[in-house]
């Protein structure tokens, strides 16, 4: 039977449409719609998940909300079968803010997305340059170690040139190792040497993030 605070048909289409039929966890993202056997029917798997429970007793409920406001698409959000079960089954660890979150966050990767193909693949090129500036300070933080982290560093440039050279073309990877300019601190050790080194390409890698844009 249906509930006062139950989505209309019309609030479940616009809620996946928001988000471009893609689960709006931003771990997950898989695409919630597809083809189906019979020519004029498609497959829908995704959920309008309530964010607050529409009736007493069911996860995150409210009780300051009224049935318009529980069935409002702002308090909707588009998820697959797994994420809605999971985030209904612990309301606790995902709350009311981690949920809005979630949809503001997805439906604004949508709109991006939709003026501008090419977003999704900037953002993850971004993402993974940032984690390669993450390790470059991991390798930063054990400079006092003994042995030196020398194989690690040299392992780690070797990554860094691999992908700059498969994603961007040859002329970012000489970007990457050109020192020309870069002021020299210390005294020639090989501790100054690698210092010299992850503090020049890092600041190389963050001058390829802020252009990649998005």
């Amino acid at each position: 039977m249906k509930r006062p605070g139950d989505f209309s048909e019309g609030t479940i289409d616009v809620l996946a449409k928001l988000v471009g039929y893609l689960c709006s966890r931003a771990s997950c993202r898989r695409l919630t719609v597809g083809a189906h056997s019979s020519d004029s029917k498609a497959t829908l798997v995704g959920v309008a998940a309530h964010v607050c429970a529409a009736s007493p007793g069911g996860p995150r409920y409210d009780s300051s909300m009224t049935d318009e406001d529980r069935r409002s698409p702002e308090n909707g959000i588009w998820l697959c079968p797994n994420c809605a079960t999971e985030v209904d089954k612990d309301p606790a660890r995902f709350r009311v803010s981690l949920l809005r979150k979630w949809k503001d966050d997805a439906e604004s990767e949508a709109l991006k997305l939709l003026e501008n193909p090419g977003y999704r693949n900037h953002q993850e090129h971004k993402d993974h340059l940032a984690s390669l500036l993450v390790e470059a300070q991991q390798l930063t933080n054990r400079l006092n170690e003994n042995p030196l982290p020398i194989t690690d560093h040299n392992a780690w440039v070797d990554r860094v040139n691999l992908y700059l050279k498969e994603h961007f073309g040859a002329a970012h990877e000489v970007r990457f190792n050109d020192f020309s300019g870069m002021t020299f601190y210390g005294d020639g050790s090989e501790r100054s040497k690698i210092s010299r080194s992850l503090d020049g390409r890092s600041r190389r890698l963050l001058k390829f993030i802020s252009e990649l844009g998005v």
